[in-house]
């Protein structure tokens, strides 16, 4: 769920416990699939704008391999895809890869994305799930994060059960944000001022 309403202002999370992964699995009608070749590439980007991560295709031209064009031996193990089985279509992707707002190397979790026909059915979690096993299953180091923004706040929820904490350490040397000592901490109030609303909403 995406929501535009809110300024936007990017935050990091970071999840330090790799020892602990909570075990989501997918509902029967869907199975994982790694990407395979760059004919997957036309998949990624209807899912981004099926998902609403991107608002048109002209802001996609070439962002894919922006993004991942510098490692293509690492597409099959770290590019996750999720299949609907009946329709044989691809209808979710995550990824682990790679990213350094620390000044170091560091792995992450990197463009989450659902079709919206299929959101609210566990995918983002299990794809979660199954990334941060393959996190472990690579023997990576040094804890896992990710970027999200405001406008994304109900993503918020969803990695904080997997255990992703938000970072409200100094500016890491890399992040490019302006004023980041007030921005940080509002973009997290408003993250949470809608996130418990969302909760409650939820639950009544």
């Amino acid at each position: 769920m995406i929501d535009r309403t809110l300024p936007y202002i990017p935050v990091l999370m970071i999840k330090s416990d790799m020892d602990t992964v909570p075990d989501y699995p997918l509902d029967e009608e869907y199975e994982f699939v790694f990407m395979q070749d760059a004919g997957f590439i036309q998949a990624w980007d209807d899912i981004q704008i099926d998902s609403e991560q991107m608002e048109n295709r002209e802001t996609l031209k070439g962002l894919f391999l922006r993004e991942f064009g510098d490692r293509p031996d690492d597409w099959k193990s770290r590019i996750l895809f999720v299949r609907h089985k009946e329709t044989n279509t691809l209808v979710a992707t995550a990824s682990l890869w790679f990213g350094d707002p620390f000044g170091y190397e560091m792995n992450r979790i990197h463009w989450v994305a659902t079709h919206k026909a299929h959101q609210n059915k566990g995918i983002a979690r299990a794809m979660l799930s199954r990334l941060l096993k393959v996190y472990n299953e690579l023997g990576q180091t040094g804890g896992v994060y990710l970027f999200t923004q405001t406008f994304s706040y109900a993503a918020v929820g969803v990695y904080e059960r997997m255990g992703f904490a938000p970072y409200l350490g100094e500016k890491p040397v890399n992040w490019q944000l302006e004023d980041y000592e007030n921005k940080n901490p509002l973009a997290w109030r408003l993250i949470y001022e809608k996130l418990n609303a969302f909760r409650s909403r939820q639950k009544t």
